[in-house]
């Protein structure tokens, strides 16, 4: 039944994306050039956050929906692609903004896949109108500080705000 259910979800999932990509004009990914604007689908099964986190490596771009607090299944493809991926997560909600370079947040953990993100990032933050860090709490209450991220941000001319660290 689960099996089943999921199936029917994914059809559903599919189909709006498909109807998307239709009324947005963006090409599949067969026969395109790789410096263009693509989409494919994909469907895997299995435990999200490896799931999330394999293909996410090899991905130039990930996007999720934000995830909302009655959902597990969003906040573990969020905590995936956000803290395991090692790749730029842009995540959106229902509704899209004007530009979506306006403000960037930093999601940093200290670790070796927030840095790549970061780095991978860098286009993005170059255009981004103002730059955030998001340094969450660590272990026994700590935080992990972001100030060489910020500092590091500066050197890049990104205009990271220092308050957000």
């Amino acid at each position: 039944m689960i099996e089943r259910e999921t199936q029917e979800a994914a059809a559903v999932a599919r189909d709006r994306f498909v109807d998307w990509r239709k009324r947005s004009n963006v090409p599949e990914a067969a026969g395109v050039r790789l410096d263009s604007c693509f989409a494919s689908w994909s469907e895997q099964f299995g435990d999200i956050e490896t799931i999330v986190a394999r293909f996410g490596r090899v991905s130039d771009l990930i996007v999720v929906q934000r995830p909302s607090s009655s959902s597990i299944q969003e906040q573990r493809c969020f905590d995936a692609a956000v803290f395991e991926s090692g790749r730029p997560t842009l995540v959106v909600g229902e509704k899209l903004p004007f530009a979506i370079t306006d403000h960037v947040m930093i999601a940093w953990n200290g670790s070796l896949e927030a840095s790549r993100a970061v780095l991978g990032a860098m286009p993005l933050l170059h255009l981004a109108g103002s730059v955030s860090i998001f340094a969450g709490p660590q272990e026994r209450g700590r935080r992990r500080s972001g100030s060489s991220r910020v500092a590091s941000l500066a050197w890049h001319s990104c205009s990271p705000d220092p308050r957000s660290s």
